[in-house]
């Protein structure tokens, strides 16, 4: 079965070209709008299906990361999280060395001397 995922503003819809997971182009004509949920499915005129898919929009996004996270902290905490910090002395004439390094690498392709 195919799909399409729809933001919350884009399951508001009566008459829309949308494209399915697969590349297919699909016209959408319905007699008035409608609102789409996850689980619902488009039925074409040849009888295939095309189920819909929520896209999580920014707020719930961050409020489900946010329940993970409380999850977590309180079910399963077992680890820390630990990094050592990165510290580096360079010789002021060096340019193109990393402040605050991202990566425990040191990369060096764009180092030069004065």
């Amino acid at each position: 079965m195919d799909r399409i995922t729809l933001d919350y503003e884009g399951r508001f819809l009566r008459r829309r070209s949308l494209t399915t997971a697969s590349g297919a182009s699909l016209l959408v004509d319905l007699a008035e709008t409608v609102s789409l949920n996850q689980g619902d499915a488009f039925l074409t005129t040849g009888g295939a299906r095309i189920a819909i898919d929520a896209a999580a929009d920014d707020g719930q996004r961050t409020k489900l990361f946010g329940d993970a996270q409380r999850i977590l902290a309180e079910d399963a905490v077992n680890a820390f999280l630990f990094q050592l910090p990165k510290l580096g002395v360079w010789n002021r004439n060096l340019t193109g060395v990393w402040e605050n390094s991202p990566v425990q690498a040191n990369d060096v392709t764009g180092v030069a001397w004065k």
